[in-house]
């Protein structure tokens, strides 16, 4: 008899390929294109769900109901990661493009397999069989000495969920054992089991800066890293005074644990904040923003006028706002005696950034200008520049304004690693060219030879992910391209956009950014 397959694949890149091999393998696939319809038709005797890794609150909700077994629809080796460290396993994933019989013979092993069959299965595979079946088991995992029993009814374990979390990420042992089923850690289904063990923990990074001046620690630096350590965004705490700190930057929702920690380390909550001072403005600021208003909600803000009505027009209203435009002399004294000098920048309408000085401690905080990508290389701090900023003119300006006012300055960026003084990173970018100062490639035999050094400084497993996210546009020969399916530039945008996303380590992603800065071409910003 065969097996019963509910797909929801909105974006139609599963169900063209499977709709065939199902009609004429004798199984059944139930296709939905819409979450209404996998929620509102599901077929009561199938038991798996194939669907992007994306819309994995859709699995949350069907998994409230009953106990479905996933097959998620991957994109990169970051999602992949995510999914076996959870306590999935192979059988649960599938990359695109894929050979539809393997995916067939994945989908059989787990509709044969009965719990009993652990090894093969897993841990949450094991488990949901054992809910499908309604059989009452107990599940114990091993771990280098570390131990935790999952008992299938009631829904409970011996450990917290960070400790199975921890045993879940290592190479785990998994047996059917006997003992108590009642165990202190429950979960009204594996829906909740499945949330609190995929959500991810915010890891605590925090560095004091000391030495600044010699009998004052001011400075506090909170930051998140992106993209596997590549890209670094800071949250920076000015002390000046017992009574009186500046938060630098916002960041997003993600970044609230480890600022609140920090400020609870030092006695501190985020009522103890008298200013937000943003130099650069990202969307996702203004949740951010909200959230800190409810608890602060006097706290003053500063930033370039334009941020001001992004806000309002946020709906974020009646706050105190202050335009660094409207400073005189774009200088402000606050109560502490301390100067702020304010240097605006100008790279689009719709980027407002600005600087600013502590005249008195000789610190600048920045936005993306003298940022870096998360190393110390210098000369990657070049290739940063070259990236994030339209034309070697506008950096050239605006380095100008920096000069003038921050010689010898330590540097606080918004993204990547703070450095001594400013004077390093004037050196470093006279004459950058950036930007549109470097020409879209148009010659397909360019962006080939481009792809080719990619392929050749990637690692084996690298280079075999890079080639799997380039197969709709690429056709591969033996490991060579021998034709574009698109453009020659979006070539070249589709491998940056997914480098990150196959390397390994961020070693790797700057080894390949330093090949292709070689070459005189227009290199597209990633997004953070």
């Amino acid at each position: 008899m065969g097996f019963k397959v509910v797909l929801y694949d909105p974006e139609e890149e599963v169900f063209p390929i499977l709709s065939d091999i199902f009609s004429v393998t004798g199984h059944e696939l139930y296709y939905a294109k819409t979450r209404e319809k996998v929620l509102t038709s599901f077929p009561e005797d199938s038991n798996i769900l194939i669907l992007p890794y994306k819309d994995l609150p859709l699995l949350f909700e069907v998994l409230k109901e009953r106990p479905i077994i996933p097959v998620f629809i991957v994109k990169s080796k970051e999602e992949e990661e995510k999914i076996v460290c959870c306590g999935f396993n192979h059988l649960n994933i599938v990359y695109i493009p894929f050979n539809p019989l393997e995916l067939l013979n994945q989908l059989f092993l787990i509709d044969n397999s009965a719990y009993t069959d652990f090894e093969k299965l897993g841990f949450l595979n094991t488990l949901l069989k054992a809910l499908q079946e309604e059989k009452e088991i107990i599940l114990t995992l091993n771990a280098e000495n570390k131990e935790c029993k999952v008992s299938s009814y009631p829904l409970s374990s011996s450990c917290d969920i960070e400790q199975l979390k921890n045993i879940l990420s290592e190479n785990y042992k998994l047996k059917i054992a006997e003992g108590s089923k009642d165990y202190e850690h429950t979960y009204e289904n594996v829906s909740e089991l499945l949330k609190k063990l995929i959500e991810e923990k915010v890891e605590e990074k925090v560095e004091v800066f000391t030495g600044i001046l010699s009998l004052h620690e001011v400075v506090n630096v909170v930051w998140r890293e992106y993209s596997k350590g590549i890209f670094r965004k800071n949250l920076y705490i000015l002390t000046l005074n017992e009574n009186f700190r500046i938060l630098v930057n916002l960041d997003s929702i993600l970044s609230l644990p480890v600022l609140n920690s920090t400020l609870r380390k030092k006695g501190l909550t985020l009522k103890d904040i008298n200013v937000i001072i943003i130099t650069d403005f990202e969307p996702y600021n203004a949740e951010v923003l909200r959230r800190i208003l409810a608890i602060n909600p006097n706290v003053n803000l500063i930033g370039r006028r334009k941020v001001g009505e992004i806000l309002n027009l946020c709906g974020i209203r009646g706050i105190k706002f202050r335009a660094v435009e409207d400073f005189p002399f774009l200088s402000a004294k606050l109560p502490t005696g301390n100067t702020l000098k304010f240097v605006i920048f100008d790279y689009s309408p719709s980027e407002p950034s600005l600087a600013f000085g502590v005249e008195e401690y000789k610190l600048l905080f920045t936005g993306k200008i003298l940022g870096n990508f998360n190393t110390e290389d210098k000369s990657l701090m070049k290739t940063f520049h070259r990236i994030y900023f339209p034309c070697s003119r506008s950096l050239k300006n605006n380095l100008r304004k920096v000069k003038e006012n921050f010689g010898g300055y330590k540097v606080f960026p918004y993204t990547g690693i703070p450095y001594e003084n400013t004077d390093e990173a004037f050196k470093t970018l006279e004459n950058t060219d950036c930007g549109l100062d470097f020409e879209y490639v148009e010659d397909k035999d360019i962006s080939f030879v481009i792809l080719n050094k990619v392929l050749i400084t990637l690692k084996d497993e690298e280079r075999r992910r890079l080639m799997d996210s380039l197969a709709g546009i690429v056709e591969f020969e033996d490991s060579v391209p021998v034709e574009l399916l698109t453009s020659p530039d979006t070539l070249i945008e589709e491998i940056l956009r997914n480098l990150r996303e196959v390397v390994n380590t961020k070693e790797s992603y700057f080894s390949v950014l330093k090949e292709i800065d070689k070459y005189s071409l227009y290199i597209p910003p990633p997004e953070l």
